[in-house]
């Protein structure tokens, strides 16, 4: 007979009860949501995963390598190539007494510098522990942005270098060594 899973109804009596503990707990997993735009940077198309975290020390870490292997998997998409334009970290990392002071107060908000991160070339990203609450909704974003090829033109493009085949061109020899010339070497011919 199966095993029922019922690790659901942890998370469940954890978020409605006020939960088992308070603590900030180390991350496993993120959810990397990966966004395309055309040229007219208009986003057309995302989509989630969930990415495993390597769990080091008191912090929860996506390699670079990681990061760069997620990129190259998603950057061609529908036969047309995308760059990866930027990487934003949504994280929140609040400590539980705040949360409980603010917990009804409609007007209370976080506060985006300390939420958000940018970075413009991949490296690795460390995730402090955060509430349980919050692990859904921290979240890494990839921004691939359509790339324009500029096709070959049929006519191959003309050489500045090579504008005749006959040509003969002059070669020029330089050297430490100068030739010197007396008077009896020199002879002209006659014609």
């Amino acid at each position: 007979m199966d095993m029922l899973d019922l690790s659901w109804t942890d998370k469940y009596f954890r978020t409605t009860e006020g939960g088992v503990t308070y603590e900030p707990e180390l991350m496993d997993k993120i959810k990397v949501k990966i966004v395309y735009t055309n040229t007219n940077n208009e986003i057309f198309h995302t989509f989630d995963k969930e990415i495993d975290l390597q769990i080091k020390d008191d912090e929860s870490i996506l390699s670079e390598e990681d990061l760069i292997k997620i990129i190259r998997q998603h950057r061609d998409y529908e036969s047309k190539r995308y760059k990866c334009d930027s990487i934003i970290k949504y994280f929140i990392n609040m400590d539980p007494q705040t949360v409980i002071e603010n917990i009804q107060d409609q007007d209370f908000n976080f506060h985006a510098n300390e939420c958000f991160s940018h970075f413009e070339i991949p490296k690795t990203v460390s995730f402090s522990p955060s509430l349980f609450i919050f692990h859904p909704i921290n979240t890494i974003y990839i921004l691939f942005r359509e790339m324009i090829l500029i096709n070959p033109s049929e006519e191959s493009p003309i050489s500045i270098i090579k504008k005749y085949k006959n040509k003969v061109t002059k070669r020029v020899r330089i050297s430490d060594n100068l030739p010197t010339y007396t008077s009896s070497n020199r002879k002209t011919r006659k014609r």
